[in-house]
């Protein structure tokens, strides 16, 4: 009990004793309290896990010995400079021989393109190296797809170390040797393994570690990931090393600003003025907080605390999940998850690699907006698709965590890439402190930086805007966005990362990456949209609650009209049926895409905002609903202005009418297949359609585009998920109804009643006159034969009926 207590302590320290971590949620502490008492409970495999007896020290780990201490660090300046001050030929070694190395790999590239060869030296380079490998994967727009598609090894299939090492790593966290059926020795005849079975060789080889497979005494198979036992050593060379280097550019930089002082007499220089005005933020905290993620990494009870944090926080969604933790086996440096049954993205098909890639955007975006705790290295290694369809995530020692106003602001950063707002997206960039404020400029590199009232946000939003259009993927790339901002804007305007956005970024590159591997078409905006949207109409500060009052609604709670005519209507003269038309005359292939495309779109949608309003995060728009000036809208909407947003009401209504019928024959057709031939949906999980994942045309698309709508719009929902949409769905009829009768009861008047039945009236002959152009539409195309004409014309005939009623 003593040293479960002892032992609950160091992780508490551990936990919230670092800057960075110092905000963990109560929650994660009560996992890792459950995950120390769990252990005292040892069951027939685990009571074999040394942890009363003196610690096994293997003489083949002496050589990293003397860093281990530093894991209790933050790898301060001082600590490093103090550990380093009698090793400085290793300093000097280290320097050598990272330049050594990427000179060589860049002659062998070029020379021969051997693959092999690239991975190996950057791998010999240690973990740091090799993050920026596996990042740079997936930007094939910096690297060409040869090298990016190269460097994809050092994901999953890196530069393996030799087992003994991993053996003598498990040895000392478990306090055994006999490790499985032929590894290691029993002490004794009676001894029994550790594992029930283990593979001698590693099954993937990542950064910071590599994994085999294994199984316990109760028949679960699992992943031991097994750190390097160099990685804290070869983090703390590299962190002086990077600090080194800094430091001499500093020191360089004041001389020249002091020389620049004397020959021009100017007080300062742009370096100068950079530093004052960034204050504490520069590339030395940007080294120190990269570091101290690399180190939290390094832990992997904190990699399990992040896991089930993670999981716990996403569960909303019901299409995410993690690997459960072995907890009675895992350590600081060894850590056991069950075996996921699923594949990676070089396994599946372009279909379901989309699937999950959409998915996993959207997971990050809601972790970014919504959460704040992001996954903040998602490259392929790390996202797997579920055998029942979920997105799995791995590796959780990398992660961000994100403050309120930070995710506001992103949120409205979203939004404005989406619509092409560039005073918003400016506005964003200063709120989260990428623009500093006040807002400085200059006309020439060689000029000094000033604040110019000539050139404030304004100036800086028309000349993002004119950036981003001339940048190809513009309005599509996060990627593009990171372009512009480094080449096009930075050296006119003092712009700055803070370190805490570099995992964001980091986040979003390599998804984005992914995805355009898959569908070069992706639009990274538009599946992150649904999320950033249900931000701004939740917001958590006063400046988030007051900017949805001000969207909304002008101070005399007065609906804004030009705004809503404007979002309402800028897709004006698209209609069901040019859609279709346009659809017919697409290719087969680019049809189905485009309709699975726009399946995922309307089902992120429809989960993120459908139902906010019955959510205690809507909490705010209830608000300003309850406040809005009802007699005013009402007015307007019967106006001849407010008759173009009756009418596309109209016809979305319309459209779901048709589509209830469509689906309920697709469902019905679909159900007697599976039927037929034995295939259901992996329980627990259900599929659930949305009412806005399918159009009128998918009812004649091939099996093709069904097996992609059932990827991507039929996406799986657990349990628990599914219950709390049900109990959301519930609440929100409920708010809608009362605030419905609070408004008809205190603001409506005769003028009022009036009003609205006129509206009614409009809506209602509109969206008939709609269902029956669409379903005449569909009859006309859907023409194939006799029986299906039959059908069609039945389900047609209910519909009307329906839209009648």
């Amino acid at each position: 009990q003593q040293q479960q207590q002892q032992q609950k302590q160091q992780i508490q320290h551990q936990l919230l004793g670092r800057n960075g971590l110092g905000h963990l949620k109560s929650s994660t502490l009560v996992v890792m309290e459950e995950k120390t008492t769990s252990s005292s409970t040892s069951s027939y495999g685990t009571s074999r896990i040394n942890k009363n007896k003196k610690r096994l020290l293997n003489p083949l780990l002496d050589p990293w010995r003397e860093s281990d201490f530093l894991r209790k660090s933050d790898l301060e300046k001082e600590v490093l400079e103090d550990f380093f001050a009698t090793r400085r030929n290793q300093v000097a070694q280290r320097l050598f021989k990272v330049s050594a190395t990427l000179m060589r790999a860049r002659r062998s590239w070029i020379k021969d393109r051997d693959g092999d060869a690239l991975c190996a030296y950057i791998s010999s380079l240690g973990p740091v190296a090799v993050k920026i490998g596996q990042t740079l994967s997936q930007r094939p727009d910096i690297v060409g797809d040869l090298a990016a598609e190269t460097l994809q090894k050092l994901q999953t299939n890196n530069v393996a170390y030799e087992n003994e090492l991993a053996y003598a790593v498990m040895e000392e966290a478990f306090g055994t040797s006999y490790l499985a059926p032929g590894i290691g020795e029993p002490t004794s005849s009676s001894d029994l393994p550790l594992f029930r079975s283990m593979t001698k060789d590693p099954v993937a080889c990542a950064s910071l570690g590599q994994v085999y497979k294994g199984e316990l005494y109760d028949g679960r198979e699992v992943a031991i990931k097994v750190q390097r036992p160099d990685a804290m050593a070869i983090l703390a060379l590299d962190a002086f090393c990077f600090r080194f280097v800094f430091s001499g550019r500093t020191t360089f930089q004041k001389w020249r600003s002091m020389f620049f002082q004397q020959q021009s007499g100017e007080e300062e220089d742009n370096a100068s003025i950079e530093e004052r005005m960034r204050g504490k933020q520069n590339v030395g905290t940007v080294i120190d907080r990269v570091a101290r993620d690399i180190l939290d990494e390094l832990d992997y009870n904190i990699e399990a605390a992040n896991n089930y944090e993670f999981r716990e926080s996403l569960s909303f969604l019901g299409f995410v999940t993690t690997p459960s933790v072995v907890d009675e086996y895992t350590t600081e440096r060894v850590i056991v998850t069950e075996w996921v049954q699923g594949q990676h993205l070089n396994k599946l098909t372009k279909q379901q690699g989309l699937a999950m890639t959409r998915m996993a955007v959207e997971a990050c975006t809601a972790s970014l907006v919504l959460t704040g705790l992001v996954h903040a290295d998602p490259h392929e290694g790390n996202l797997m698709l579920h055998d029942d369809g979920r997105v799995v995530f791995l590796d959780f020692g990398l992660m961000s965590r994100v403050e309120q106003y930070i995710m506001e602001g992103f949120a409205r950063g979203i939004q404005g890439c989406m619509a092409e707002d560039y005073v918003t997206v400016t506005e964003a960039f200063v709120d989260v402190g990428f623009v500093l404020n006040p807002i400085m400029h200059r006309c020439g590199t060689n000029e000094t930086w000033t604040v110019d009232p000539n050139y404030g946000l304004y100036e800086l939003a028309a000349e993002l805007r004119e950036a981003m259009e001339e940048t190809e993927g513009g309005k599509a790339r996060f990627g593009a966005l990171a372009t512009v901002l480094n080449r096009r804007i930075s050296p006119r305007w003092l712009v700055f990362t803070p370190p805490f956005v570099l995992l964001l970024v980091r986040t979003f590159l390599t998804l984005e990456g992914i995805a355009a591997k898959l569908d070069p078409t992706f639009n990274i905006y538009e599946m992150a949209l649904p999320w950033a949207v249900r931000r701004t109409l939740s917001p958590s500060t006063q400046k988030g609650i007051e900017a949805l009052r001000n969207t909304l609604m002008t101070p005399d709670n007065r609906i804004q009209w030009k705004r809503l005519l404007e979002l309402t209507l800028e897709n004006e003269g698209i209609t069901p049926e040019s859609v279709e038309r346009e659809k017919q005359e697409l290719q087969q292939q680019q049809r189905e895409e485009d309709l699975a495309r726009e399946a995922a779109k309307n089902a992120a949608m429809n989960d993120a905002v459908g139902s906010l309003l019955g959510s205690t995060e809507g909490k705010a728009l209830r608000r300003a609903l309850r406040d809005l000036d009802t007699p005013d809208l009402l007015a307007r909407l019967s106006s001849i202005e407010g008759r173009q947003i009756v009418q596309k009401a109209a016809e979305l209504a319309a459209t779901s009418m048709t589509k209830k019928t469509t689906i309920i024959d697709t469902t019905t057709s679909t159900d007697a297949a599976a039927t037929a031939t034995g295939h259901h949906a992996a329980a627990p999980f259900v599929a659930a359609t949305s009412h806005a994942t399918t159009t009128p045309a998918t009812a004649t698309s091939t099996s093709t585009a069904t097996s992609m709508n059932d990827l991507v719009g039929n996406r799986p929902t657990s349990p628990e998920s599914a219950e709390l949409k049900e109990k959301r769905k519930r609440w929100r009829k409920k708010v809608t109804w009362m605030l419905i009768k609070s408004h008809v009861k205190n603001r409506l008047g005769i003028l009022g009643m009036l009003s609205m039945m006129r509206l009614m009236f409009r809506f209602v002959r509109l969206t008939c006159m709609e269902v029956i152009k669409t379903i005449l539409f569909n009859r006309r195309n859907n023409n194939n034969g006799g029986e299906l004409q039959e059908q069609d014309s039945s389900s047609s005939l209910g519909t009307v009926a329906t839209a009648t009623n």
